[in-house]
Parts: C-alpha cells; structure tokens; sequence
C-alpha cells in the first residue's frame, strides 16, 4: 500500500482510506476470535491441571494403600514375598 500522498485526487485518497479501514476492521474481527479462542484454550487448560492434579492424588492414595497392604501382609508373614524386592524370599 505504501505512503499516502496527500496530494493525490481525493477519489484516489478514498479509495485507499477505504482499503485501510476494510484492514484494520478485518484485524480488529480477527483479534476478537484469536481472544475468544485463546479463552477457550484457558479454560480447556485450567480443567487440565484440575485433572492431572486430580490423578495425583488419587495415584497417591492408591500406592499409600498398596503399600499398607502388603506392610499388614509383610507383619502376618503370609505371604513369603519381600516387598521391597518383589521377589520370593525363597529366591
């Protein structure tokens, strides 16, 4: 587009203000949909780390009673295995 010559015709002068304007709206319409999407990306991010955080918590949970099960078994000595090897004792 280049410099605007303010002694052009003034159709010539319109015409490029037009072309300009048509831009800059197109560049406003486009940044409101990158904004709307970028606020939807949050929100899919933020329910994410809610997830993930979530899991942790429940693997945490999981292996804390995992670990008191065989902690019971390892004190009946039931079981014959070596809970921190998980290998016979036998072996």
């Amino acid at each position: 587009m280049g410099v605007v010559n303010i002694e052009m015709e003034p159709e010539q002068l319109q015409k490029q203000l037009e072309v300009l304007e048509a831009r800059v709206q197109g560049m406003i319409v486009m940044m409101r949909g990158l904004k709307k999407e970028n606020a939807g990306l949050e929100a899919k991010l933020t329910q994410r780390e809610k997830e993930w955080t979530q899991a942790q918590e429940e693997k945490k949970t999981v292996r804390l009673r995992i670990e008191n099960i065989l902690d019971t078994l390892n004190k009946l000595g039931g079981n014959g295995m070596d809970t921190t090897q998980g290998k016979s004792s036998d072996e």
